[in-house]
């Protein structure tokens, strides 16, 4: 009928216009690329306000016209047809992207991209005990989340959270492919009212909290939670005698409000010091 001929009208506009038409710019460069390297997101303008795929308007009709884009492309590219493995089977620097954002029924932004790798050290993330191998490996764009977004809501009912800060704790998470092992040791920088900290926790990892304020009293009470109360910024793990262990940890995260140049600050004394 007459809307599968516009899906599919659409599909091909799309291909066109981002070069994989016959005789496009891009048909030689994907033509040579991997096997399963190309992921192809559907994507709706509710998904960038926090709206649930499942009630996102238009996200069905945006989903139909990629899995056409798709169907189409696998004649042609290798990169279009499915390799299990996720882009730690193609490599970070060898994935595509093909972004379609459906902006009304009969319009749409497309993009094509090789996605950027942007991990400085592959070969030490690769042997982290908490790594999840199918998305090991960050890459820009994000090419196994679509536009980098994460479920990572937690049921307040059933979980109760100190505070929401924990979503970007566990998007980054999922976007790098890492996460702590139940067997490490992290500190919480600026940790109140422990957000980020129960985050940890879920993990079964155990955490230093550093903060000048009192977290939540339900991880006050929890024996996986050492609380230092004091100034995130001169916190060191190796000062045991200001609640440090005396050895360094498996991570450090920080969500302090701060200007850019004292977290640069930090992040340099941390590294610097290998802590």
């Amino acid at each position: 009928g007459s809307k599968e001929a516009s899906i599919s009208s659409l599909a091909k506009d799309a291909i066109a216009a981002v070069g994989l038409g016959e005789g496009g710019e891009s048909v030689e460069a994907l033509r040579c690329a991997r096997k399963g390297s190309l992921a192809i997101h559907a994507l709706v303008p509710d998904q960038f306000r926090g709206v649930p795929l499942s009630k996102a308007k238009m996200h069905r009709r945006s989903a139909s016209i990629v899995d056409k884009i798709s169907k189409t492309l696998k004649v042609t590219f290798p990169a279009a047809r499915g390799a299990k493995g996720g882009v730690a089977a193609v490599g970070g620097e060898e994935a595509w992207l093909m972004q379609v954002l459906l902006l009304d029924n009969d319009r749409a932004a497309v993009s094509l991209t090789q996605c950027a790798h942007v991990d400085a050290d592959q070969s030490t993330l690769g042997g982290h005990v908490g790594v999840d191998q199918s998305t090991l490996g960050g890459t820009w764009p994000c090419w196994h989340l679509e536009a980098g977004l994460a479920d990572v809501d937690i049921d307040k009912i059933t979980e109760p959270m100190p505070s929401s800060a924990y979503r970007k704790l566990e998007e980054a998470f999922r976007t790098m492919g890492v996460s702590p092992a139940s067997s490490e040791s992290c500190v919480d920088l600026g940790a109140c009212p422990g957000g980020w900290t129960k985050a940890l926790r879920r993990y079964g990892a155990s955490v230093t909290a550093v903060d000048r304020s009192a977290l939540h009293p339900e991880l006050m009470r929890d024996p996986g939670v050492s609380f230092v109360q004091g100034d995130a910024f001169t916190f060191s793990p190796m000062d045991t005698e200001n609640g440090g262990g005396g050895e360094p940890v498996a991570w450090m995260v920080s969500d302090i409000i701060a200007e850019p140049h004292r977290v640069g600050e930090l992040l340099e004394t941390w590294c610097g010091g290998k802590w």
